[in-house]
């Protein structure tokens, strides 16, 4: 809808009706404010990638997205240079509603944020991954985001927090990365849209 406005700096609106947001605000380099409820969000690929959204900006959609069992991605350019312990935990909060949430800062290309625990160990405190739980899922081409190489699509399912009715089809992995790994998946990369 509003890919590319280079101009755009800050968008107030109700987009509580919002199920898919892919590619919205992608490449809006100036947006900065983003106030809005994205309590219906199912899916917010490349959303708002190269924004550099303020730490207001990501307390609103941290405390207002939805919910998800299907493990979408969302993609979130903030304007620093490294997230700060405040955006760490906003970006957690997303992550633990169930988004696989992917990170660029100062504008830059995004890479996946895996929130991590501080576990005590020898006295001292160690930053380890928290576990991922993950199974592969086919879908058709259009939705797929890997590939086996012998023609069939997949999605991974999963997340650190998983609140399922078969846990016991989820495999233990320590990133999305390993258990794609694992998989023998193979990311599909998208093709970015040119701009008109």
């Amino acid at each position: 809808m509003f890919i590319g406005c280079s101009n755009l700096t800050t968008f107030i609106s109700d987009l509580s009706s919002l199920t898919n947001g892919d590619y919205m605000f992608y490449n809006c380099s100036k947006l900065t404010t983003f106030i809005s409820d994205l309590s219906s969000l199912n899916s917010g690929y490349c959303m708002f990638l190269y924004c550099k959204l303020d730490t207001d900006s990501l307390i609103h959609i941290a405390e207002t997205i939805n919910t998800v069992t299907h493990s979408p991605s969302i993609h979130i350019g903030i304007g620093s240079k490294t997230p700060s312990e405040e955006e760490k935990e906003l970006l957690t909060e997303i992550h633990n509603k169930g988004w696989q949430v992917y990170i660029g800062c100062n504008g830059g290309t995004s890479s996946e944020f895996i929130p991590t625990a501080l576990t005590p160990i020898d006295g001292e405190e160690v930053t380890t991954p928290i576990p991922y739980w993950a199974k592969p899922q086919e879908v058709d081409e259009e939705h797929a985001e890997y590939t086996d190489g012998n023609g069939k699509f997949y999605i991974i399912l999963g997340g650190n927090y998983i609140f399922v009715d078969d846990p016991e089809t989820y495999g233990l992995f320590t990133s999305l990365e390993d258990a794609a790994a694992n998989m023998r998946l193979t990311k599909i990369e998208k093709t970015k849209i040119e701009k008109a």
